[in-house]
């Protein structure tokens, strides 16, 4: 399937709520697939840097849109790894453009985007530390039957949203959170490969 053009995104960005939703009921009615997702929210993304750059005001529908877009590709066919990087980038992105947080939807706050982004990291701290290492001894050693390729997503998966995890966590407020982040950060030294 041929990614979108950007007249797609033109189109989608002029619906709103429950038109949105008709839309992509209609034209995607067996989903599509992550790099179809992924062109849209990148688009979305630009457009909003774009206008910060020229000057013009960012409003909180620019990011209620972009979520909307996430949460369809999250129902359709993005994986938990890039759902969790893009909600993060999508609030870092928010806080930047200087959005009160009321205007936001709490996804999109540090906060909410950090604790939802959180919630659906594939793996336990034990686990995450266990498979990475196994994951470095297959590619240590060249012999990939060490650990399954699901067994591998999911350690990509956490590698992707603990790193962008790291981008936003000066900006939360809630401290119990910040040392949860604090201690998967922690979690993702651990699972770096060690150079010998």
């Amino acid at each position: 399937m041929t990614p979108p053009q950007h007249g797609e995104f033109v189109t989608l960005r002029a619906l709103r709520g429950e038109d949105l939703d008709t839309w992509l009921r209609q034209y995607c009615p067996e989903g599509r697939p992550p790099q179809w997702w992924n062109s849209i929210l990148e688009f979305s993304e630009s457009d909003i840097i774009a206008r910060l750059y020229r000057g013009e005001a960012i409003e909180g529908d620019d990011f209620r849109f972009a979520l909307s877009v996430l949460q369809w590709s999250e129902r359709s066919s993005m994986d938990v790894g890039h759902v969790g990087h893009w909600l993060l980038r999508l609030a870092q992105l928010a806080s930047r453009s200087d959005i009160p947080t009321s205007e936001l939807p709490h996804e999109l706050t540090p906060d909410g985007s950090a604790h939802y982004a959180i919630s659906i990291i594939p793996l336990s701290m034990e686990q995450a530390i266990t498979l990475a290492q196994r994951r470095n001894i297959a590619l240590l050693n060249e012999d990939p039957a060490i650990i399954s390729d699901q067994e591998l997503l999911s350690v990509q998966h956490c590698e992707l949203i603990i790193s962008t995890l790291a981008e936003i966590r000066e900006r939360i407020l809630d401290e119990e959170l910040g040392t949860k982040i604090a201690r998967w950060l922690a979690v993702y030294d651990e699972m770096a490969p060690r150079r010998t």
